[in-house]
């Protein structure tokens, strides 16, 4: 996915391959680098892995001013587009997509064509794009009511989307996007491992697009106010460890409303949403610091060294050393 730049209009973009200098964004191992700047509009990085049977796109938009862009793409049996940062508004050639508010996520199949990009403020845009090819994500079509239209050979020489409208990912999606934009490159061992969590990622996709929302009640803004007090409280204490029955207490509401109002208010259980904080803490920890494991243990309330390690392999697919490792 790359792009377009063959109308006059868009040659004012200087192209390069790699990161600019000044790049201090993620950098995704192992990945092609392109960047491409605009002297008014702004700067695109763009960095791409490519297997026989997916591929993966970051795109970072850096944009001074309104303005539409043009991307030109792939082929894909199924791809998932999900901003990381800010909106995505994507126009297909055959069909106009919502605007994918950061989050958000949305399934197409595509034949390969030029894609308009509109970005309505300035500001740092990211996204993740992930395609898969039949050999991968054949074996969901017939698990998956979404994916029907893909039965039909005739459907296959169109584009058109397949989650209809936009789509929220949970945590635990974006925490896999998250890893997989940091996942080590170092072997075909990894590699192979590397298109495992792919296959994972599409399955937690499809899981939570097909997924029928509980009933919704109506929250006062008393509880609401105690929920996010609660939310507040988990992420800003990584190192600790709750009961509920505890929080209940603190918060003067009953254990089930307590379990029942944070899953609807935040779509995910209390508790899986402190492991996803404690675990992002634990890489950001690595990531920035020098910190061997068992002070980082320490710090996102694991006892043992062993116990985290084991959690954050479960979590990301691979171990705290491998972040050391990186470039």
């Amino acid at each position: 996915m790359h792009p377009n730049f063959t109308l006059s209009s868009r040659n004012e973009f200087t192209r390069s391959v790699g990161f600019a200098a000044t790049y201090r964004g993620i950098q995704v191992p192992g990945a092609m680098v392109s960047t491409a700047v605009h002297p008014s509009v702004g700067s695109m990085v763009l960095q791409e892995l490519q297997g026989k049977d997916f591929s993966l796109l970051f795109q970072v938009f850096d944009i001074r001013k309104p303005c539409t862009l043009f991307i030109l793409y792939p082929s894909s049996y199924i791809s998932a587009a999900l901003p990381l940062k800010n909106s995505l508004h994507c126009s297909f050639r055959h069909f106009k997509q919502p605007l994918l508010q950061q989050g958000q996520f949305a399934l197409y199949h595509c034949q390969e064509q030029e894609v308009s990009l509109q970005f309505a403020k300035p500001g740092l845009y990211e996204s993740i794009i992930v395609n898969w090819s039949a050999n991968i994500a054949a074996e969901f079509v017939a698990s998956f009511a979404l994916l029907r239209n893909l039965r039909d050979e005739k459907n296959l020489r169109r584009s058109f989307s397949l989650t209809g409208y936009n789509k929220t990912a949970n945590f635990r999606s974006l925490g896999m996007a998250h890893a997989l934009l940091r996942f080590p490159q170092k072997d075909q061992g990894a590699a192979i491992f590397f298109e495992h969590k792919l296959k994972e990622y599409l399955l937690s996709l499809l899981i939570a697009a097909e997924r029928t929302p509980s009933p919704q009640t109506h929250i006062n803004n008393s509880d609401l106010q105690r929920i996010h007090t609660l939310y507040d409280k988990l992420r800003q204490h990584p190192e600790q460890r709750f009961l509920i029955s505890d929080l209940a207490r603190e918060l003067n509401m009953g254990e089930k409303k307590l379990k029942r109002l944070f899953a609807q208010v935040f779509g995910m259980p209390i508790f899986e949403f402190h492991l996803a904080t404690r675990m992002k803490e634990a890489h950001r920890l690595l990531e920035e610091n020098e910190y061997n494991s068992k002070q980082i243990a320490a710090m996102v309330g694991y006892q043992l060294t062993t116990s985290f390690i084991t959690k954050f392999r479960e979590y990301y697919g691979y171990p705290p050393s491998e972040i050391r490792k990186k470039p």
